[in-house]
């Protein structure tokens, strides 16, 4: 019989995110290993199904209320230590997303009951000065809630506020861990550094927060000086109107294109079509879509969120956040460079081996005493 393990999230395919990604990727190399996978999730859409299997992931979803409220938290708790009663003692090791949030919550629950007993590696998806983790101090009772969080093996960070955020807390060291996502690396060997840019690339969850509206607002400014020059934006959410409204109300239909969701199978064909990544989010935990790009060698606009500056330094062209000027300025400074000889992703790459993140997770997991990373 093969191992299982169990991932939980608040979302998953078709969901678009980097989280959901991250549970994708992560999920298929550890099908490869001979585990077998499945993910616990909310029915998010009416169509989808409670149980599906997405290229070899068992997904079970559990029932979904856009608008969360006591009575919706005490169904979903419900469900939740449904699941973990049922099954929970089936899993050699559960991947719990979103750190200090409401699933993580009822999996401690669980396990200070004894509905369960493998390890439980539990890990952060926000980063900033308000992450999941310090948020937690906004809940009633949270230093009772504490008591349950802390029934878990592994508090993983996204990046170094998380970990310091656990720390303020009270966490014990021990416990904590920072293992980044992971991605397939691959394609850097064959990638080439672009000579100039034209096109550049926007790939998000599309909320404010990704600094959507900041993007089109620069691209209005740009396309006036430069015409040819292109914005493509993949991605869906909340802002997916807002953008289709201001590309037609602003008549940039030629210079500013949105595609809509990108999907696994089409990102290396969206991210042939441009030269440059620009995202200037207000806050990542991690960022993974910078390292899909870095890994084909494109050129990086961001602002300085989770630990970029710490990864990458002058190797990204910085913006500051929630700035329209500022992110004009980053632009021009990238259309006007001669060439982009001086970037060198290379000692930046292996840290993203998405091998080497899933064979952490599970070292960490299933040993006796966990010790900083």
């Amino acid at each position: 019989m093969r191992p299982k393990i169990l991932f939980s999230a608040y979302a998953f395919y078709p969901s678009f995110g980097g989280l959901e990604q991250q549970i994708y990727l992560l999920g298929q190399t550890y099908l490869r290993a001979g585990y077998q996978v499945d993910v616990l999730t909310e029915k998010t859409a009416p169509e989808l199904p409670a149980y599906e299997v997405i290229d070899g992931i068992n997904v079970y979803r559990m029932p979904y209320q856009h608008h969360r409220t006591p009575w919706s938290y005490l169904v979903l708790g419900y469900h939740l230590l449904r699941f973990q009663l049922l099954h929970g003692r089936r899993y050699q090791l559960m991947i719990l997303r979103a750190a200090l949030t409401f699933y993580p919550l009822m999996f401690g629950v669980g396990k200070w009951l004894h509905l369960y007993d493998c390890p439980t590696f539990v890990t952060a998806d926000t980063g900033g000065t308000q992450d999941e983790i310090i948020r937690v101090k906004n809940w009633p009772l949270h230093k009772l809630l504490l008591f349950f969080f802390n029934q878990h093996t592994v508090l993983n960070s996204a990046c170094q506020d998380n970990y310091r955020h656990y720390l303020e807390l009270g966490f014990p060291p021990s416990k904590l861990t920072q293992i980044g996502n992971g991605i397939d690396i691959t394609p850097f060997n064959k990638a080439k550094y672009p000579t100039r840019v034209t096109t550049f690339l926007f790939l998000a969850r599309l909320i404010k927060e990704k600094g959507i509206r900041e993007t089109l607002a620069a691209f209005q400014i740009i396309a006036k000086e430069n015409p040819t020059i292109k914005l493509l934006i993949g991605g869906a959410g909340p802002e997916s109107q807002f953008i289709k409204k201001f590309i037609r109300t602003q008549q940039l239909e030629q210079s500013i294109i949105y595609l809509g969701p990108i999907s696994n199978d089409a990102k290396e064909a969206f991210f042939a079509r441009g030269e440059c990544l620009i995202q200037p989010s207000y806050s990542e935990g991690f960022g993974l879509v910078y390292a899909e790009a870095a890994v084909r060698k494109k050129v990086l606009i961001a602002t300085d969120v989770a630990d970029l500056k710490h990864t990458f330094g002058n190797q990204i062209y910085w913006c500051q956040k929630q700035s329209v000027k500022s992110l004009v300025e980053a632009i021009q400074t990238v259309l006007n460079e001669p060439n982009f000889s001086h970037l060198n992703y290379a000692p930046i790459i292996p840290r993203y081996n998405l091998q080497k993140i899933a064979d952490s997770i599970l070292e960490v997991a299933f040993q006796d005493n966990v010790s900083n990373s």
